[in-house]
């Protein structure tokens, strides 16, 4: 069509002039269209980077306020890492860390705490190199120690260190050795 109408006119100053204005109103829909697009783009990248970046109100991980305050204490310093033994009337607790990965480390660290159950109170604390710990009784629990460094002697190998500890007394009973 717009070339009929150019080959109508005469005057071949008014066909360039038809001709720039064509131009121009395709290269101005052209323009037109990318800056939209531009613009839309480039807003919706600020709102997801401010989204994304914004200060964001964290939630607590703190267990409900009715938990146990020993799963409270466990949590701030374990985090879901630990596992928790009941003595036999459970009156005490023993929580221990446990890793999930056990390639963490081939002697993960021994760190526990024993917990009064009646009275709320974190009663003992300890942090070992590489162990385990159990109940022994219903007011004593068993500390075992592993060494790090493995000696060539049997007799020295098979002996197990550690120590009992009574939760009533508040005291280390003995040193553990399995030779005496």
């Amino acid at each position: 069509m717009v070339s009929w109408i150019l080959s109508e006119s005469s005057n071949s100053n008014y066909q360039k002039k038809i001709q720039f204005l064509i131009f121009l109103a395709g290269f101005s829909l052209i323009y037109f269209r990318y800056i939209i697009l531009k613009n839309i783009f480039f807003f919706i990248f600020i709102f997801l980077f401010l989204n994304a970046c914004g200060t964001s109100k964290k939630e607590s991980k703190q267990p409900p306020s009715g938990a146990p305050t020993y799963k409270i204490i466990a949590e701030e310093n374990f985090h879901n890492d630990y596992k928790a033994e009941f003595n036999n009337d459970s009156t005490y607790i023993i929580v221990y860390y446990s890793p999930k990965s056990k390639l963490m480390s081939l002697n993960p660290p021994l760190r526990f705490f024993v917990y009064n159950i009646i009275l709320k109170k974190l009663i003992y604390r300890d942090n070992l190199a590489n162990g385990e710990v159990k109940w022994k009784n219903s007011h004593q629990f068993i500390v075992t120690t592993i060494p790090e460094i493995v000696k060539g002697n049997d007799e020295e190998n098979s002996r197990a260190f550690g120590y009992t500890y009574d939760v009533i007394t508040g005291r280390k009973l003995s040193d553990l050795d399995r030779n005496k």
